[in-house]
């Protein structure tokens, strides 16, 4: 399905006064060592606007003083060098053709158009941490407005569009397929360290197309898993500890992020099935809440009362744990986040998130059981759950788009057993 990224400048350039500027930058090659670089990543707020995958481009939109506006170009120009080592860059006219800009310059020309229309500017705006900030306030000598631009990108990336769901749901599907792929790899040559979690999961990605990671893969095993952002993945594997793997791909740049936990026996403990059951009472009771005008805090809350309650109904917790400490020193982390170009997408602090239709999130509780001195028993120590799964808002609720991926436990060990 094509996106019309020119439809997005136009719906921006709408919320904007005349005679205003808008300028956002894409992201830059980033030097590794000699003549290696990082592996590119455009800036998702410059991609959703443009489509754009090449290195240091800006994009200009230039509301005039009649109400039209113009959307320009400005990026580095093609060269012998470039076409020999790299296969060449886009060249002017072509992105004025086949990207629908209407101007595209060199980016050496950026202070020259700038000096020469900076009389017809009266507002100018982007957003925060913008490389070309000091360059364009040193030409034009106007301040910067960082909240008009973020705002309304907000509000646009927060709702996806047909085509966005289309991408989303893909990568969902592939990284649903890589999880399964993972789990099944143990029943056939068991794992021996946390790497080849972590490699199994990228290389069935790769296979069936993924256009990479989606971030950083998280493969914990045992007391790693309460650490919740691990990616380290060089621990050996432990005989009766269990794996959480937070994995995720993209497809077009859009991401999913999946986490499951499963044991690597096969088969859980009393121990870890007592602790992998409340997670998952908090992860099925709040995706049974999602709905269109429900409030994004509401669920955070619901999440954190099913596992209060289940640890203590448990008798897990000394008597004198707070229900505060409990959740500050166990959970600890947002109950999910909004998702799409970037796995974190934008969106409201979360009192202030009211859920629409066509919205795509994660639900993700967790309990993180390092803090020895909140619980009765030591043998739960060192227990580490996270279940993700990813969401879309509809009308009449939710779809779960990750949710063929076995999440009960009679599935999960059925699964890794082969």
């Amino acid at each position: 399905m094509t996106v019309n990224y020119q439809s997005r400048r136009d719906a921006l350039c709408q919320q904007l006064p005349e005679e205003t500027l808008v300028f956002v930058s894409g992201a830059t090659h980033m030097l590794k060592s000699g003549d290696q670089k990082f592996p590119f990543w455009q800036n998702t707020d410059f991609f959703y606007l443009t489509g754009w995958e090449e290195a240091n481009a800006v994009l200009l939109l230039y509301k005039l003083a009649n109400g039209q506006s113009q959307c320009l170009l400005f990026h580095p120009e093609n060269s012998a060098f470039e076409q020999k080592w790299h296969g060449g860059l886009t060249t002017q006219a072509q992105a004025v053709e086949e990207y629908g800009f209407d101007e595209a310059y060199t980016l050496e020309q950026l202070p020259q158009w700038l000096q020469r229309h900076r009389e017809r500017i009266r507002k100018v705006c982007s957003v925060v941490g913008d490389r070309s900030f000091a360059m364009v306030q040193k030409n034009l000598g106007l301040p910067v407005d960082l909240e008009i631009v973020p705002y309304h990108l907000q509000c646009k990336r927060l709702v996806k569009a047909p085509e966005e769901i289309e991408m989303i749901e893909k990568a969902c599907t592939l990284t649903v397929d890589a999880h399964r792929a993972t789990m099944l790899q143990q029943s056939k040559k068991a794992y021996r360290h946390e790497y080849e979690i972590a490699a199994t999961f990228y290389h069935h990605g790769a296979m069936h197309g993924a256009q990479g990671l989606a971030y950083d893969t998280i493969a914990a095993c045992g007391a790693n898993a309460c650490v919740l952002h691990y990616t380290d993945n060089r621990a050996p594997v432990e005989q009766g500890a269990c794996v959480l793997l937070d994995a995720g791909l993209r497809w077009h740049h859009y991401s999913a992020d999946v986490t499951r936990v499963w044991p690597i026996s096969g088969r859980f403990s009393s121990e870890q099935k007592l602790i992998y059951g409340i997670v998952l009472a908090a992860h099925q009771q709040s995706i049974a809440m999602l709905r269109p005008g429900v409030a994004w805090g509401d669920v955070q809350r619901k999440s954190e009362a099913v596992m209060i309650d289940g640890l203590r109904q448990s008798g897990l917790l000394k008597s004198s744990v707070s229900d505060a400490d409990c959740i500050g020193h166990l959970y600890g982390h947002g109950v999910g986040h909004s998702l799409g170009l970037d796995v974190h997408d934008p969106s409201p602090k979360r009192e202030a998130w009211v859920l629409g239709e066509d919205m795509v999130l994660t639900v993700e509780p967790g309990l993180y059981l390092a803090d020895t001195t909140l619980l009765k028993d030591e043998r739960f120590v060192g227990i580490g759950v996270r279940i993700e799964d990813n969401i879309r808002l509809v009308e009449a609720g939710c779809l779960n788009l990750t949710g063929t991926l076995p999440v009960d436990i009679a599935a999960i060990e059925a699964l890794v057993q082969g």
